[in-house]
């Protein structure tokens, strides 16, 4: 089964969702920031889905999605934003940089579980 790794610099949005998606079957993997995330990236296989947050100090969500999207071998990852940041300009920024989804805080747990399992089974038709 492949992993999903997390990447907020709020503990608490760690803890929520890492838990969420843990009591739904799933693996997770968690970032407190971008860098931290890069590097999981480079140690870890298997990823099928990164969910990042899009506000956070240092590198922001899309330019973490950028690096990533920079290595040929992430192209296959399915990448989802997690952000209270709804404009149109910066989800048509996150779409541009490679990202499939935005989904909006605060965060319906429910309503996560069923877009992450979509995400995946999507995933693993194409």
């Amino acid at each position: 089964m492949g992993k999903i790794l997390y990447i907020d610099d709020s503990p608490l949005m760690l803890d929520l969702v890492s838990a969420t998606l843990t009591e739904a079957g799933h693996n997770i993997i968690t970032a407190p920031h971008a860098e931290k995330a890069l590097e999981i990236m480079d140690q870890e296989k298997n990823i099928e889905l990164v969910i990042s947050d899009q506000n956070m100090p240092g590198m922001d969500g899309i330019s973490l999605v950028q690096r990533i999207r920079e290595k040929p071998e992430n192209a296959g990852i399915i990448i989802t934003m997690l952000t209270s940041d709804t404009n149109t300009e910066l989800s048509a920024q996150a779409k541009k940089a490679g990202v499939q989804g935005i989904i909006s805080k605060p965060i319906d747990k429910t309503n996560l579980v069923k877009v992450v399992n979509m995400l995946l089974k999507t995933k693993k038709v194409s």
